[in-house]
């Protein structure tokens, strides 16, 4: 089936960003208009635009995408390509660790987040506790609480490393970082990450944060994700 005939257009989780109410009200008038536009460009055959509420944010989101995009380069039919990604979104752990809990507490208020109250906020912005943040079906919590950003981020991948030994859902773990994709290799816990990738011949897909999620939790944010079984953080 050609790309053109059908399309996904994958948003971050409806719970905390208007884009997938946005996107499936423009998807309406493109299904709309969309026939003549492809007449008059010779295009025959049928289209369907299919929008995707992730039910996850940053790196989570991106797990989505990869898993659709690997099923669309091996040939899938794009029924069985809907199914998948309404299979696999119900189960995308997706963890991050803030640089500056002032984006989580100030912008992500406006949002619906309430991961970092009041007091946590004034307590972790003065002891320096990082909290780290688990995505999973909609919703956001923290799950950890740790003295300094580099334990924090160390923690979480080294938790992240263990999920992938005991067996994760998808041959992929996409990690994203509020600043030079490159220094992702320096980031505390990383190389456990990566070591624990290649024995299980893990892909791990890197990528620079986007505007948008920088703009809401800060330079320095790691954010990482996989799809498979939530486990206990620490387990």
């Amino acid at each position: 089936v050609p790309a053109y005939d059908y399309v996904f257009c994958i948003t971050a989780m409806a719970s905390r960003s208007p884009m997938f109410e946005n996107a499936t009200k423009a998807s309406f008038a493109i299904l709309a208009d969309c026939k003549p536009a492809r007449a008059a460009a010779g295009i025959a055959g049928p289209f369907a635009l299919r929008i995707v509420d992730s039910k996850n944010l940053f790196s989570g989101a991106g797990v989505l995408v990869a898993e659709a995009a690997k099923l669309a380069r091996a040939g899938a039919h794009p029924h069985d390509i809907r199914r998948r990604l309404d299979e696999l979104r119900e189960n995308i752990c997706g963890y991050m660790v803030p640089g500056d809990l002032y984006y989580i507490r100030n912008r992500g208020i406006k949002k619906g987040e309430r991961s970092v109250g009041l007091i946590s906020y004034a307590i972790g912005s003065a002891l320096d506790i990082k909290p780290v943040i688990l995505c999973y079906r909609g919703e956001t919590q923290p799950v950890a609480k740790v003295r300094n950003y580099e334990r924090a981020v160390e923690r979480m991948f080294e938790h992240v490393a263990r999920q992938i030994d005991h067996g994760i859902d998808t041959g992929h773990v996409c990690v994203s970082y509020g600043g030079d994709p490159d220094y992702i290799d320096q980031l505390p816990g990383y190389p456990a990450l990566a070591a624990a990738a290649q024995r299980n011949n893990i892909e791990i897909l890197r990528s620079l944060m986007s505007a948008t999620a920088a703009v809401n939790v800060g330079a320095g944010c790691v954010a990482v994700a996989y799809g498979g079984e939530l486990r206990s953080f620490g387990e």
